[in-house]
């Protein structure tokens, strides 16, 4: 693609004024608007439709997740960056619960916040990878929408890769049922039940059944 142009959230002056200075150096990239509060963040995105956003607003409340889950629908495919102060589960969480594309820390050198920008330019997810490798978050995140109801903010939505029977799978998947009474809710044993699961695994790219519930709920193929 040509210039990535981005705008930047952060309350932190040095820190805006850090970033902006790297990403003004490396071709490719043009920062086009800076915010120091969500509020001026809305009004800068939707006066400028960028391809990212860069966000490091804090996210404590239930009314500061809805301001950054409206600031997502103002950025070009809802390509967000969150900018987080670790990558705590809680960060990570709120990562998700939002919509981000990718979480990365504030002290992750300029180079690989530059990656992170091109891959969510380019319609990747990183956060997936952050899921990936955390079978106990995915597995938190799942039980939370399942408790809450409420629903995650789906990303760019691709064609749905698995088959009518195992949506039904994994949709019993993200009830919170075993594979033993998935299969006597399907009528199918449990060994069928497995079967789909590994099927579902591959063509999701997931190493397990929590994170292809949670990638399934974001892509809006399954619902709780």
């Amino acid at each position: 693609m040509g210039i990535i142009r981005v705008v930047i959230g952060e309350p932190e002056a040095h820190l805006r004024r850090d970033v902006r200075s790297f990403l003004d150096g490396v071709e490719g990239f043009q920062v086009v608007g800076e915010a120091s509060t969500p509020e001026e963040m809305l009004r800068v995105s939707a006066e400028l439709s960028p391809d990212v956003a860069l966000v490091g607003f804090p996210l404590s409340s239930a009314g500061e997740i809805e301001e950054v889950k409206r600031l997502r629908s103002l950025v070009r495919d809802g390509a967000l960056i969150l900018l987080t102060r670790s990558q705590a589960p809680e960060h990570v969480f709120n990562a998700i619960m939002i919509g981000a594309a990718a979480c990365i820390s504030k002290d992750t050198p300029g180079e690989f916040i530059a990656s992170a920008i091109r891959r969510v330019a380019q319609g990747e997810h990183p956060i997936q990878y952050t899921l990936l490798g955390n079978e106990e978050l995915a597995s938190y995140v799942l039980k939370w929408f399942r408790e809450t109801g409420q629903r995650p903010s789906v990303v760019n939505s691709s064609p749905c890769p698995m088959s009518p029977r195992e949506v039904q799978v994994l949709h019993q998947v993200a009830q919170g049922f075993s594979n033993k009474e998935i299969g006597a809710r399907l009528e199918v044993s449990e060994q069928t039940v497995k079967n789909h699961l590994t099927a579902i695994l591959r063509k999701t790219a997931t190493h397990d059944r929590a994170h292809a519930a949670v990638l399934s709920l974001q892509q809006g193929w399954i619902s709780v």
